[in-house]
């Protein structure tokens, strides 16, 4: 999963530098961090719940189907990935 996350943030965030350096000279540099620290907050996040998945998979103990942690940083990468949207639509624009 971690693999599809990283390679969505990059499919994502890699043509919108791109695309406003061919088009034209005028480039915030704010819509530039926020669209990398997007990316970058939506890969942490996606790490951070690899691990906690097979932390939970791996334990020999029965667990409650609905813990908060996973459903959590799902729900934050979720956020991470329609804010990355939004910036590459503003830093195109």
């Amino acid at each position: 999963m971690l693999a599809a996350v990283v390679r969505t943030s990059i499919s994502i965030v890699g043509p919108g530098p791109v695309i406003t350096r061919v088009s034209g000279p005028t480039i915030s540099l704010w819509s530039e961090i926020a669209l990398l620290t997007s990316g970058a907050v939506m890969i942490v996040a996606a790490h951070i719940r690899m691990i906690a998945l097979r932390r939970r998979t791996a334990s020999s103990e029965q667990l409650d189907d609905y813990s908060g942690l996973a459903d959590a940083l799902l729900l934050v990468l979720m956020v991470a990935l329609f804010l990355m949207l939004i910036m590459v639509a503003i830093h195109v624009t």
